[in-house]
């Protein structure tokens, strides 16, 4: 599950939907930030770490001066860590601004799409669809030999969410299937490529952070691979039970409400995910195979970020991945003319911090005073997505009413 766009003011996006898509500006990067070297794989990723040299306001200045260098016009808003925000890293007005206002109009050409990104990394992208094939050639041994698995904790799931296991069909051919079920793992492998080159996108992929349980499990389960000259030892079956166990106890901790076997099952899921994500894209199974960057880290802190902009796109989007969530959101999304603008859904003050929903729970309804609002029922199953997926705690008493449109400005706009 991930992020789906709350508000569109067009039609949804394809791939035909946009074309002729200009470059990215040329620019250099303030700090050569690629240093960091993440080691699962010995490709440089600062997905959860700082660089030494930069403190938090160096970088939410770097940040900052990359948007307004690279196009993205937000005049009333800026990054800002400290503990004003509810996360200790957010947007905030630097002014005040009127309902309906655009806050933040972002470039399309700035999307970390699969397709715009392949524009840039032509042979990751050869070597990304020999990897689809492949899958797409091994998915009946593939489902045989994970039946176990996806019967104790999958289809366990699936019957509490009652939806159905979204997975290739064992006689799929590669060209019947959606780029978009493979965007996890393309998605990782060109933010790595960006970071490992002088790509524009990459000042801004090495800020990217995620601190819940399970960023700290896959990390700790990262910094236990066994390094040649070092001794550390991976860790055993008990170990790492020990680890995941503690990791469902400190998100029941965040949301007490919400069942362990249920934050359990979602754990293990985003685990078994990350096993199949390395055994498909980081074992070369033949010498003709090129490497392709993999890292369970940026794996698992990319899909926090991303968001869904149709059932055929799936995109991380600067500056816009830096807005928290509340269930009384003050921005709406939408897009148009080529750009993902970010809406004032109220009068928002100087000061105060940007605010977008993540995940729909309730329904829309009329007001007498011509507001529409969304009434929020906690779902159970979807709080426990909100909290495995983002690291992101609700209960039944946050389940306040929360203004979805109030001006005729932003009049109809459809929900995907």
């Amino acid at each position: 599950m991930r992020f789906r766009v709350a508000y569109i003011a067009t039609s949804s996006l394809s791939s035909s939907t946009i074309s002729n898509v200009p470059p990215l500006p040329k620019l250099e990067p303030p700090h050569q930030t690629n240093t960091l070297t993440d080691i699962d794989t010995n490709h440089p990723s600062t997905a959860s770490a700082t660089p030494a040299f930069a403190s938090s306001f160096d970088q939410d200045t770097i940040f900052n001066e990359w948007c307004n260098q690279m196009g993205i016009h937000c005049p009333h808003a800026a990054v800002r860590t400290g503990p004003e925000s509810v996360a200790g890293r957010g947007v905030f007005a630097t002014s005040n601004v009127k309902e309906g206002e655009v806050v933040i109009s972002i470039p399309y050409e700035l999307a970390l799409t699969q397709d715009n990104a392949a524009r840039f990394f032509p042979e990751l992208e050869e070597e990304l669809l020999h990897r689809r094939r492949r899958i797409a050639n091994a998915s009946g041994v593939t489902a045989m030999e994970n039946e176990k698995v996806d019967s104790f904790v999958e289809r366990i799931w699936n019957r509490l969410v009652r939806r159905k296991t979204n997975s290739p069909s064992t006689n799929a051919n590669t060209e019947d299937f959606n780029p978009d079920d493979f965007w996890q793992a393309e998605l990782t492998a060109y933010a790595l490529a960006a970071l490992d080159s002088d790509h524009p996108w990459g000042p801004w992929i090495s800020q990217w952070r995620r601190d819940d349980p399970l960023q700290t499990l896959v990390d700790r389960q990262r910094d236990n691979v066994s390094i040649e000259g070092e001794g550390r030892a991976r860790p055993g079956p008990g170990d790492e039970e020990v680890a995941i166990r503690e990791s469902v106890d400190k998100f029941h901790e965040m949301a007490p409400q919400i069942p362990k076997y249920k934050i359990n099952a979602a754990v293990h899921i985003r685990l078994h995910q990350l096993d199949q994500y390395i055994q498909n894209y980081q074992i070369a199974i033949s010498s003709s195979d090129r490497i392709i960057p993999t890292s369970k880290s940026m794996y698992t802190t990319l899909i926090s970020r991303a968001i869904g902009l149709s059932n055929t796109i799936t995109a991380c989007l600067p500056m816009h991945d830096m807005i928290n969530h509340s269930n009384e959101p003050n921005l709406g999304f939408t897009f148009c003319d080529g750009n993902f603008e970010m809406v004032a859904l109220r009068d928002i003050g100087a000061g105060e911090e940007f605010f977008l929903n993540y995940m729909d729970l309730g329904r829309a309804e009329e007001k007498e005073d011509g507001k529409s609002v969304r009434v929020a029922e906690w779902d159970e199953d979807k709080a426990t997505w909100l909290l495995a997926q983002w690291g992101i705690p609700s209960s039944p008493d946050n389940k306040e009413e929360q203004v979805v449109v109030g001006l005729e400005k932003l009049e109809s706009l459809p929900i995907l």
